[in-house]
């Protein structure tokens, strides 16, 4: 039970930080955004970050460097996303040819 207590606690905190570096982002933009559109870089943010925190966690020693790690990834979110798409574009039809 400590392991997934562990897990959920690493999810929420990494979600938590995702939430922040999203946040940081809209207050920092010059342009004006829709309400949709600051829910759904949110929410990306936040997946993002869990993801990235996860992935980060086998990785990394350090907590803090860590927890840089998921935030610089979650600020930069919509273009990982991004990334991710078009590379699972370019290999799907790669595949399919």
């Amino acid at each position: 039970m400590e392991d997934k207590t562990r897990y959920l606690f690493d999810a929420a905190t990494s979600a938590g930080l995702g939430f922040a570096a999203a946040a940081a982002r809209h207050a920092m933009a010059t342009h004006k955004m829709r309400w949709g559109e600051v829910i759904g870089r949110t929410f990306a943010a936040m997946v993002v970050a869990v993801f990235a925190g996860f992935a980060a966690d086998s990785l990394v020693e350090s907590e803090s460097l860590r927890y840089a790690i998921v935030g610089g990834v979650s600020y930069a979110a919509p273009e990982v996303l991004s990334f991710l798409l078009k590379f699972v574009n370019k290999k799907g039809s790669e595949f399919t040819q």
